[in-house]
């Protein structure tokens, strides 16, 4: 597919939601800083005091879901990678479990899941365009040994091949021997997110938990989460083995300690259709 929902800034496809959803305007007041939608976002932003967000009990995104993910910075695909459950299962067989975040680079047996006609690349290219290529992947694995909780954050940063000085690009970090970058918040902006749910996430298992439309809002400030959190409201993920959550790469979320603690292994892939300035090149899964 052609289309992609995630665009360039200032192009006319954008970020641009339906013309019916509700625009809203941060309001400033003295004293306080206002928070303002970023300008990689242009386009509509709407109220969002959610309880329920979109989920498709198929793969194909319709105008209604495009939008809702446009608008949220969130989606679920019902069972999008029950078929290839297998798969999964036999790439991380290798991979010593309850460890908190493990990157995963050059496993074959994930080729086919992360690509263009596999159950995660497909939901990709639905929502970034027929360049769209997974660049990133962390396998998560909480249990009842390990077992932590994730304050409010932003996803920053990116795996590249090798450092080089680049402007916008910084500060460089090396995580399990890769090499990570915060880039301008533009390319973050661009990127989706997918979580691949391979044992059930309910509401006692540590579930993500999001701030919808927080992703339009640029990079936030560490002492202006809180504010931004309370304006976006909170929506709990839950999640069925085999479910995929697609999130803007940016929005913020957290974790807490699951209260009734079982195995909750979660793939997460993120996908960007961009070729990276400067020299600069991904690393890639």
């Amino acid at each position: 597919m052609g289309s992609r929902l995630l665009g360039r800034p200032g192009k006319g496809n954008g970020l641009g939601a339906d013309p019916s959803v509700l625009r809203r305007k941060p309001k400033s007041s003295r004293g306080r800083s206002a928070l303002a939608v970023h300008p990689a976002s242009a386009g509509k932003w709407a109220a969002v005091a959610l309880r329920e967000l979109a989920c498709l009990e198929s793969n194909m995104l319709d105008n209604k879901a495009a939008s809702h993910f446009v608008t949220s910075g969130a989606l679920l695909f019902k069972a999008a990678m029950a078929n290839q459950m297998d798969q999964v299962l036999t790439a991380i067989s290798e991979i010593p479990r309850g460890q908190a975040g493990v990157r995963l680079w050059r496993i074959p047996a994930l080729e086919p899941v992360l690509a263009r006609n596999g159950s995660l690349g497909s939901i990709a290219e639905q929502i970034l365009g027929s360049c769209a290529r997974p660049v990133r992947a962390i396998l998560f694995d909480k249990s009842t040994e390990a077992n932590w909780s994730l304050g409010w954050h932003q996803d920053r940063t990116i795996c590249v091949k090798q450092r080089q000085e680049a402007p916008g690009f910084g500060p460089w970090t090396v995580k399990n021997g890769m090499i990570h970058v915060a880039p301008p918040f533009e390319l973050l902006a661009r990127m989706v997110t997918l979580r691949a749910h391979i044992d059930d996430v309910p509401a006692t298992n540590a579930p993500l938990v999001i701030a919808p439309g927080s992703h339009r809002f640029g990079r936030v400030a560490i002492d202006q989460i809180d504010e931004l959190v309370a304006k976006c409201g909170q929506v709990v993920c839950l999640a069925s083995a085999g479910d995929v959550w697609a999130y803007a790469t940016p929005i913020l979320h957290a974790s807490d300690v699951a209260s009734a603690p079982m195995s909750r292994r979660v793939l997460q892939v993120d996908y960007a259709a961009d070729n990276l300035p400067y020299g600069l090149e991904w690393l890639g899964v």
